[in-house]
């Protein structure tokens, strides 16, 4: 008879080796849980990030290139998270930024308990 012993040790990546871009889309499912919780408890979507819990000197709403998250909402209930990238000092969507979209509405109308998000990129509409 043979026994064997798995051992599983966590690795621990340096931040430092995490693309800007990964930090950014960190952020943006940490957006999403929030808009969950915010629609659990208040019913609707928030108008605006600054309707979610946010602490003083909390950069979750920043991308890592230190300029705010853009959220937009449809009557849907589709949202959009962008990031407008490193190149674009207006904060604007546009040039090398990120787009994700994630619905919050069933088929049937009603909300969801949570959704991935998607590359707005690779949707077809």
């Amino acid at each position: 008879m043979c026994v064997g012993v798995l051992v599983f040790e966590k690795v621990i990546v340096p931040s430092a080796v995490i693309s800007d871009e990964a930090k950014t889309l960190r952020k943006m499912r940490g957006i999403n849980q929030s808009v969950f919780g915010f629609i659990k408890s208040e019913g609707r979507l928030p108008e605006s990030l600054s309707e979610l819990e946010h602490k003083p000197g909390d950069d979750r709403f920043e991308d890592s290139w230190g300029k705010p998250i853009q959220y937009a909402a449809d009557p849907a209930g589709g949202v959009t998270l962008s990031s407008s990238g490193p190149d674009n000092p207006s904060g604007k969507r546009g040039g090398n930024g990120v787009e994700y979209f994630f619905v919050t509405k069933g088929s049937d109308g009603g909300w969801l308990s949570e959704a991935p998000l998607f590359p707005k990129s690779q949707l077809k509409w």
